[in-house]
């Protein structure tokens, strides 16, 4: 019995353990103005991927997105009316929620394909 209990104890404190490193771990974030100038297109596309949204425009620049995940929950209202035949009410139900944002990055690179400047919203 003892030893059902201290095993017990042990594989909480485990799980607590992993839980507590688990939250504490974070995304290093990118230094976009350090690689202004010095980053391209092509990079880009091998570090982040296809982007969503392209655009070359005639004289060469290119702007380009990546949506990514989602940033912080957006708030947001909706509400409905409901009316029955052959009841003499309505019924109006509103609730407040939040849907994910979006993370978009929007990075625009000059005609020989360096980066010009970059944006970032969530």
């Amino acid at each position: 019995m003892r030893l059902l209990q201290a095993f017990a104890r042990f594989a909480t404190a485990c799980l607590l353990a992993g839980l507590l490193f688990a939250g504490c771990a974070s995304t290093p974030t990118t230094d976009w103005s350090s690689r202004i100038g010095v980053w391209t297109y092509d990079q880009a596309v091998a570090q982040l991927g296809a982007p969503t949204k392209y655009t070359k425009q005639s004289d060469g620049r290119i702007a380009a997105e990546w949506v990514k995940g989602s940033g912080p929950a957006v708030p947001e209202l909706g509400g409905s009316i409901g009316l029955a035949r052959g009841y003499s009410g309505a019924t109006l139900g509103t609730g407040i929620g939040a849907r994910p944002g979006k993370n978009v990055l929007r990075l625009n690179f000059d005609p020989d394909g360096k980066l010009e400047n970059w944006t970032q919203n969530y």
